[in-house]
């Protein structure tokens, strides 16, 4: 899902910056707002990104400690009540 939405936006900034000095966007005065659709739009798509590749490193991590680990059980520990101690 992040992958794509990364794909989805990088696409989108690639298009937004060819598009931003093209004779529409002078004759339309629209160049600043293709230059901040164009950074949010690659901000969007690193921090997608980053979002991918953080799922997919924590779920490698769960499988290698689920796989490594034997399960642990509570083990009991008794202790002795010491009285009358005094220094």
């Amino acid at each position: 899902m992040w992958v794509f939405l990364s794909i989805v936006c990088a696409i989108a900034a690639i298009f937004l910056y060819t598009t931003i000095d093209s004779e529409w966007s002078v004759k339309t005065s629209s160049s600043i707002w293709l230059t901040i659709l164009f950074f949010a739009s690659a901000t969007l798509a690193i921090l997608f990104a980053f979002s991918a590749v953080e799922g997919k490193e924590e779920s490698a991590e769960e499988n290698k400690t689920r796989t490594s680990l034997p399960e642990q059980t509570t083990k009991a520990m008794h202790v002795k009540k010491l009285g009358g101690l005094t220094s």
